[in-house]
Parts: C-alpha cells; structure tokens; sequence
C-alpha cells in the first residue's frame, strides 16, 4: 500500500520535473533567438553607420581638395598673400575641421552596443522567475 501512495507522488515529481526540463529548454531557445536578433540589428546598425561615415568621408575629401585649393589660389591671386602661408591657414583649417569630423564619427559608433543588453535583462528576470518557483 505504501508502494501506491509513494508511486503517484513519484510520478507527479518526475511529470513535474519533466515540465521544468522542457520550460527551461523553451526558455534556453527563446533567448537564443533575442540574442540573435538582437546581435543581428546591432550588427545592421554598426554597418550602416560605418557605410555612411566612410562614403561621407570619402566625397567630403574630394570636395575638400578641390575647394581648398581654390582657396589657396583665391588667397594668392586675390588677396596678395604668399602661398606658404595660404596653403597653411587652409591646411590648418582643413586640419581642424577633419579632427571635428572624426570626433563626430567616433562618437556616433561608440553608441553602437555589442553587448545585447534587452536580451541580457531579459534572461536575468527569467533566471529571478525561475529561482522563485
């Protein structure tokens, strides 16, 4: 008799922990899906910021070229002043202008997160809701 009562419990522990395996197993996967998504649309963000900021640089040297050296024969023709000192008022300008460029740029990809933070916090509540149960 004590066999029936110790059989059912026994049975309700391992259904129990049957369900428990296969919860934490669904768990598991759906964060593994966050986790790519997430890493996925950091990843999108990144290239395109990099894309932007290189196709942007590159047209901006182009013009810069052709605009600074207009610059330097607007200075010598123009105004009278030699070109040693035209060419380095522009290249200093030039200079100081790409220097506020760059910082701009650094700044924007030091925004892009590696780190899947929804997916991070989302698996730390998980793991408090497991703890609990």
């Amino acid at each position: 008799m004590a066999t029936l009562i110790h059989e059912p419990r026994s049975a309700r522990f391992t259904d129990l922990a049957a369900d428990v395996a296969a919860s934490a197993r669904d768990l598991a996967d759906a964060h593994a899906e966050q986790l790519k998504a997430e890493v996925s649309s950091e990843a999108r963000r990144a290239l395109c910021g990099t894309l932007t900021l290189v196709a942007g640089g590159g047209l901006l040297a182009i013009g810069a070229i052709f605009g600074l050296v207009a610059v330097v024969m607007l200075l010598t023709d123009r105004y009278g002043y030699s070109p040693y000192f035209a060419w380095g008022v522009v290249g200093f300008t030039s200079g100081a202008l790409g220097l506020i460029a760059a910082l701009v740029g650094q700044q924007q990809l030091h925004n892009v997160s590696i780190v899947p933070q929804h997916t991070l916090q989302s698996l730390r509540e998980s793991l408090r809701w497991i703890s609990q149960r």
